[in-house]
Parts: C-alpha cells; structure tokens; sequence
C-alpha cells in the first residue's frame, strides 16, 4: 500500500520488487479518503504511518483492503464463464460457489496484498487465452492483450506461470484437436495472428511504465 500511494501522490515509486495494479489498489480508499505520502525512506514505517494517520487504523485498513474486492468479482466472473462456456450455466454457478469457498481465496481476497490480483488477472489471461488459440481474431486479439498487460501489471512471477500454462494449453489443444489449432486463419498458417495479442500488451503497460520510472476447442479438456 505505502508503494500505491507513493505512486498516486508522487507518480512514481521507489519500491521497484511488484508491477503497480495490485499497489495501487490497496492504496486508492485511502487516497481518496485523503491521506498522502510520508516520503518514509523505510516503506513499512510508510505504510504504518498511512494505516494510522488521523488515528483511524481500522477505517484506514479497510479502505485498503477494499481494494481487493473488485479482483475477487473478476476471479469469480472468470470462473462462471469458464465453467459455462465449456459445461453449463448451472456447471458455472457451482464454479463459483465453490471457487468462494476456498480458504486461501476468501483470507487474500481480505488482505491488502497482491495475491488476490494476481490469481483473478491470472485467471481471465488464461481464459482469453484458450479463446484466442480457438479463433485469432482481431476481437479476441484485442481482449486478449488487455488481460494479459492486466496480469502482467499484477505480479512479474505471472510471466512464469502464463507461460507454463500457455504452453500447456497449446501443446493440449494441438493434441486434441489439431485442425482447431492448424486450421486455415488459425494460430500456425497465419504468423502475423500469432502476433497480434503481442502488440496489444502495451496498452496496458503504460501506468506500469510510470511506475518503473521511478470456441469449443479445449471442451474435451
């Protein structure tokens, strides 16, 4: 939170270890609360500093992890559409119930932290992902590229898992169903498809530049 708010008062932050989004969502409750920077050279004396100004700690704490809340709604929205694009309505509806009733997700989704952020940008990479290998097109493409500059926004460890898990997926789809993959307009036929998610990540990385400164192809799966 103390990095967040350092960005969205300073615009650039010291602190260099995490990508913003998930910073700067703990810290904008009590941004707008009115609450600012102490310029601390230790950040966890600039974070404590922040949680107790105005001798509000609880208020402060909740605003902060307030902030957590919209990346839970994005994992469940994730998971329902998962759970009903490759099953059923009710298939999704029971994703989600139980995607909410898992203890790591309900502690960090609580918790000013990054983790929450990263695991629902994770998620909704991915599942652009798997429709963008079913059907490259420009849409997808697009949509595709904004949820992967959202992940990557969140954690750098995201890199090493949406490769792990890009990789699996192809290597999957490719065994499956071939002619989804190979198709003609598809991923392989096409090089310049397989490129266009590529040039769409940049849209979102430009807070994380400020920052730095200072369809039924998987169903059988």
């Amino acid at each position: 939170m103390a990095s967040g708010m350092q960005w969205l008062d300073q615009g650039a932050c010291t602190a260099l270890e995490h990508p913003p989004l998930g910073r700067v969502a703990a810290a904008l409750g009590p941004f707008l609360k009115g609450l600012r920077s102490h310029s601390l050279p230790r950040v966890w004396d600039e974070g404590n500093a922040i949680l107790y100004a105005d001798g509000k700690y609880w208020q402060n704490l909740t605003l902060a992890r307030l902030g957590n809340l919209p990346f839970l709604m994005l994992g469940s929205v994730v998971v329902f559409l998962w759970g009903r694009r490759w099953f059923s309505t009710s298939a999704g509806l029971w994703a989600v119930l139980l995607f909410t009733s898992l203890p790591p997700i309900l502690g960090h989704a609580g918790l000013a932290t990054l983790d929450m952020a990263c695991a629902a940008t994770m998620a909704a990479a991915l599942y652009q992902l798997v429709r963008w290998l079913e059907n490259p097109a420009w849409g997808r493409s697009v949509v595709f590229g904004g949820a992967l500059g959202l992940a990557f926004l969140s954690r750098f460890s995201s890199l090493a898992f949406l490769a792990a898990c890009g990789a699996g997926a192809v290597i999957c789809l490719a065994a499956v169903q071939p002619r989804t993959l190979f198709a003609s307009g598809r991923l392989s036929l096409q090089p310049d498809s397989s490129f266009r998610a590529s040039g769409i990540a940049p849209v979102a990385r430009s807070p994380g530049g400020q920052f730095a400164a200072s369809e039924s192809g998987l169903s059988r799966l």
